[in-house]
């Protein structure tokens, strides 16, 4: 048994899970989850998805996450950049450019501007994201767009903001 195998202290958790599953037959449906719970706990979630998800579900998950990094604001930026770096080489080791993972898979119709963090794509130039309020709009000419916040706002808008 697995989670004997690794957790052998948690022997009084194993029996509550074992007779929960044995008198629920809704625990029994989710007899893995509670006794595979905190199997994975100890590694990234990136590290996690590269070794079980298929290699585009992968890409997915690994450009949101490295994009998240990439662009947030966190309080520790030895952190960010520590993370960033793990992130990239295990991106790497799934045969993935990181640089591929920071920009659109496709221009849609009409689009001007992207935002690096989320991908949402505008038909006019912004400032900030308005899916995930990012502000660092890039515009498909490659140029950063730093714009007044009510930039592409009507008159009602501008009042109301």
């Amino acid at each position: 048994m697995l989670h004997k195998r690794f957790f052998p202290q948690a022997g009084s958790a194993r029996f509550k899970a074992g007779i929960t599953i044995l008198l629920s037959p809704i625990a029994a449906i989710r007899a893995s989850d509670a006794l595979a719970r905190d199997l994975l706990a100890a590694y990234h979630p990136v590290a996690v998805a590269a070794a079980i998800l298929p290699a585009d579900d992968f890409r997915e998950f690994a450009g949101e996450q490295f994009r998240r990094n990439r662009f947030g604001d966190h309080p520790c930026k030895w952190y960010q950049e520590n993370l960033g770096r793990l992130m990239e080489q295990a991106i790497r080791r799934k045969g993935i450019k990181p640089a591929e993972l920071l920009r659109p898979a496709r221009r849609e119709s009409g689009s001007v501007a992207y935002c690096p963090r989320c991908l949402a794509q505008y038909l006019k130039d912004r400032s900030a994201c308005s899916d995930c309020g990012f502000e660092g709009m890039v515009g498909f000419d490659g140029r950063t767009r730093s714009m007044t916040p009510d930039a592409g706002m009507t008159g009602a808008q501008k009042s109301k903001a």
